[in-house]
């Protein structure tokens, strides 16, 4: 089951995206991604762990992609300067909301 934080940061992540969908691709200006801040804040392998150094959860795109960094996502497959590019985006964090919500 998926974190409350967690999916409160994609629901975020998922607005954000819409809002560089709006704007006719990434806007850069529009703001940081929620998951990444979430996932990424003391180390770059987007996972949160306990004070024992033990991986406690695993960001969900790093779940679904099994990379760090979004690699091998839409994020990097697609040109999201495009409205087509930042809809694949948008698809793709709909696609990791947990199925019992």
């Amino acid at each position: 089951m998926m974190h409350k934080h967690t999916r409160t940061a994609l629901e975020k992540s998922i607005v954000l995206w819409g809002q560089h969908h709006a704007a006719g691709g990434y806007d850069p200006e529009a703001g940081d991604c929620a998951l990444c801040n979430r996932f990424r804040k003391f180390n770059t392998h987007c996972e949160r762990v306990n004070a024992k150094g033990e991986v406690i959860e695993l960001c969900p795109v790093r779940e679904r992609s099994g990379h760090t960094g979004c690699r091998g996502t839409p994020f990097y497959e697609v040109d999201l300067e495009t409205p087509k590019g930042s809809k694949r985006e948008i698809d793709f964090l709909k696609s990791l909301r947990p199925k019992d919500a």
